[in-house]
């Protein structure tokens, strides 16, 4: 499931961890960051007790994803595609 994921064409922007020096802020703004790269390391450790902590993972993206770009933004429109 994180191969088909991370291969999804609007995946890019939560492939790795955001690089502050592009967004400053972000980490200030996101209490709880998450992404791909990230949520493969949790799966490989056998962090998921269950899908639905993997999903929640998930959702967190998307909603870190609308709390920093805003909603109707073209990363938040890719958080929700992926």
């Amino acid at each position: 499931l994180l191969a088909e994921l991370r291969a999804h064409e609007d995946a890019e922007p939560f492939a790795v961890p955001v690089d502050a020096r592009y967004a400053p802020d972000y980490y200030a703004v996101i209490e709880r960051p998450i992404d791909v790269a990230t949520m493969r390391a949790r799966a490989g450790a056998s962090a998921y007790a269950s899908k639905d902590a993997f999903a929640e993972d998930l959702a967190l993206m998307e909603a870190n994803a609308v709390a920093y770009n805003g909603a109707g933004s073209t990363v938040a429109k890719m958080a929700r595609a992926v």
